[in-house]
């Protein structure tokens, strides 16, 4: 859900997510406000890069010009 700009994810309960999502398919990353985060993320030691449309970004090179492998994580 979009709310001034921001995104959030309400889970099946009605309460905002925070930290690793699975919709749809695709991974995305709330932070502790619940409002969904993009470009670069660390997370246990490792980066990821996530964006609007498909969150974790896998085995490409990001849009900054890293390669992430296929499991996301910037080598």
């Amino acid at each position: 859900m979009n709310i001034g700009g921001d995104w959030y994810h309400f889970n099946n309960l009605g309460y905002a997510s925070s930290g690793w999502e699975e919709i749809g398919g695709n991974w995305y990353y709330f932070d502790s406000g619940c409002s969904m985060i993009t470009g670069w993320v660390n997370s246990d030691g490792n980066w990821y890069y996530l964006d609007t449309v498909y969150g974790v970004l896998f085995d490409t090179v990001t849009p900054d010009g890293y390669y992430v492998d296929e499991d996301g994580i910037c080598r």
